[in-house]
């Protein structure tokens, strides 16, 4: 979309908006997706809730502990199948936009700024990755194949060793991501274990 001021010339500061973002059918996907994940979801949450109400666990303090964890992880499985649920639509939904700035947004989050904000970028498997000082969060674009060539245009108004590729973008995920991965896993397997423990001793 052109955009710019008129003068008696004709359009002084012409600048053309591209964008980028997840193809209508992928969208689609997308979101039949999160919400059959919503909906098993909910079944899940009240046939527990339908079995909790007619057990009785009477007057054995352990069976009420019992309980009282079983509602706990099922809670705690709600939210964290929710927050997959809102992540998916998000990353369907997110739409990169540039001229003269940069624009990123989804339904929930939106970012506007210079290139010179821009950290590190990437585009790996069909997703475009954005990185942006000060923001701990990555923003992710579905860009398939066959957006090559605005891939490469948005590439050439990058600042220079903001584009990560091959021998660059391996080392980085060795450096920041794998890390954070393998402390999540050791993490949940500390949990796992610690919640097996205690349900043995109940």
């Amino acid at each position: 979309m052109p955009t710019g001021y008129p003068g008696t010339g004709g359009t002084i500061g012409l600048a053309m908006t591209r964008s980028l973002s997840a193809p209508p059918a992928f969208r689609r996907v997308a979101l039949a997706f999160a919400t059959v994940l919503a909906i098993v979801e909910v079944g899940l949450f009240g046939a527990v809730w339908r079995m909790g109400v007619l057990a009785d666990p009477g007057a054995n303090p352990h069976a009420a502990r019992a309980f009282v964890l079983l509602g706990t992880m099922l809670t705690f499985q709600a939210m964290a199948v929710v927050g997959i649920a809102w992540t998916v639509v998000a990353m369907s939904w997110t739409e990169l936009a540039w001229d003269d700035h940069v624009r990123l947004e989804h339904p929930w989050r939106q970012w506007f700024g210079d290139w010179s904000d821009l950290q590190r970028v990437w585009w790996r498997n069909g997703w475009l990755a954005v990185e942006i000082h000060g923001e701990w969060r990555r923003w992710y674009v579905r860009v398939p194949e066959a957006s090559a060539d605005d891939v490469r245009a948005l590439r050439s108004m990058l600042p220079s060793g903001v584009w990560l590729e091959g021998a660059e973008l391996r080392a980085y995920y060795l450096r920041s991501v794998v890390p954070m991965l393998l402390a999540a896993i050791g993490v949940g397997g500390l949990l796992i274990v610690a919640m097996t423990a205690y349900l043995r001793t109940l």
